[in-house]
Order: C-alpha cells, then structure tokens, then sequence
C-alpha cells in the first residue's frame, strides 16, 4: 500500500474521534485549547526530535529565511483552521464541521489540478464528481450558507498546499511550525492566567475540569500524531484524487447542529 494512503487512512480516523475529545473540554474557551495545544504539541515533537538526534540537520535548514517564511505562513494557517475546528465543536456545529471536511477534498483536488498540474484519470474524476453531487445534496439539506465549513476546507487546503511544496520533512516542518507558534501561545496562555481567566487552575473548592487528566499534557501526544499523520500523508505522495490531501473527516456528523 502507498504509504501516503496508509498515513492518510490513519489520521483519518484520528481526526474522526477528536471532536469526543473536543466536548470533553466544552467549558474550555476555544482560544485556550489552541493555546495549549501549540505549547504541548512542542513538547512532544522536541521529544521525538531529540530520540531522533535531528537537531544539526534542522539548524542549518532553518537558517534560509525563506523556509521560516512558508512554515510561519503555514503556522498561521493553522492556527484559523485549528481555532475555527476547536470553535465550532464545542459550539454545537459538529455537522457543519464535518460537511467542511467532506468539502475540503474537492478543494484539495482543484488546488492539485489547477496550481500543481496533476492530471486524474477518467475514474478518479467520475469519483471527484460524485463526491460533489453528494456534498451539493448536504449544504442544500444543511439550509443555511455552512461558512464554518467553507473556512475550514478552504484554511486547510490553503495549508497542504503550503506543506505540498514545503522543503522540510513531515516531523521537521511540524516541530518548525508548532516552534514558531509556541512563544504566542505561552504568552496568551500566560496572561490568560494572569487575568484569571484561565482553566489551567481552579479553586480548591471545586473540580474544574481542567484538573481532569484529559485536560493535561499527555492527550496531546494523540493530538500530535494526528497532526503528524496528515504532514507525511501529504509529503509522501502520490495520493490518488490530487496532491494536496486533508486527513480529518470528523465521523459524527449525523444529526443538525444544535438549536437547528
């Protein structure tokens, strides 16, 4: 099997349990989710990079700013797709997040046809349109204009495009990406705390839920191999139905959004 294809299938079903993972945190403001998963994402991917020894390689690699420039072009690209993602869950639009991932191929094959000029065979293109026809019935059955599903297919599109063409290897330009967002992170994180706003504590009187295990670092290491999954997933291609490929296709998306 394609390797590409065999990493793709496995973020896929990463991808489809997070939003469990994702209510289990509802009282968590989106922000501070993203917060913290910028910062332990860095911890994890340093850790990996250090039982690797790939340090003097990805030093010297980082000194061309142009390679900084795409990574902190992707970085923020992420960050809206992650925000928007993360947002919209734990407000109850978990069908409208799911219909983005159903749209975010077709936007992913237009990209790989018209910027990178790949060509899909007569199959591949019958399979594109059906899965079109069928995201076509969904936004009509949906009602509304799903704008979360749109920014969605769109951000993440726009960042495995990025990836596509990126020079670093999958774990080098993930731990390049989460690096460039982990100093923003901890500040916000930081102030949020400050202003006790923050869900990292709770008074000793109650049991917030961010004193739950689920809420520390350690889930994100299964957050980190989600994302690391879709990086070699595009970098190690082909993937069949176009270069850019999105791994995460929420599962739970049966049912409206809530107060729909």
């Amino acid at each position: 099997m394609n390797k590409g294809l065999l990493y793709a299938i496995l973020a896929y079903l990463l991808w489809g349990f997070l939003p469990v993972y994702w209510k289990a945190l509802q009282t968590v403001p989106a922000g501070q989710i993203v917060g913290h998963r910028m910062v332990w994402s860095l911890v994890f991917v340093g850790g990996l990079f250090f039982l690797q020894n790939r340090w003097s390689h990805f030093i010297n690699t980082i000194k061309n700013k142009k390679v900084l420039l795409i990574y902190l072009s992707a970085a923020a690209i992420l960050t809206v797709n992650w925000f928007i993602y993360i947002w919209g869950v734990n407000a109850g639009y978990v069908v409208e997040t799911a219909l983005g991932y159903f749209i975010n191929p077709l936007v992913n094959v237009l990209l790989g046809v018209v910027l990178l000029r790949e060509r899909l065979r007569p199959g591949q293109w019958a399979a594109v349109g059906a899965a079109a026809v069928g995201v076509l019935f969904l936004t009509i059955v949906y009602g509304t204009l799903p704008w979360i599903a749109l920014a969605l297919a769109f951000s993440f599109a726009i960042y495995a495009l990025i990836k596509k063409t990126a020079p670093l290897a999958a774990l080098d330009g993930l731990f390049l990406e989460t690096a460039l967002l982990f100093l923003p992170a901890l500040l916000f994180l930081f102030y949020q705390e400050y202003e006790n706003d923050g869900k990292l504590e709770s008074p000793r009187s109650q049991r917030s839920s961010t004193t739950d295990p689920r809420c520390a670092g350690f889930p994100q290491a299964g957050n980190i191999i989600s994302g690391y999954h879709p990086p070699l997933a595009i970098t190690r291609g082909p993937v069949p139905g176009g270069g850019v490929y999105h791994p995460a296709l929420p599962r739970q998306a049966r049912g409206r959004r809530r107060g729909g």
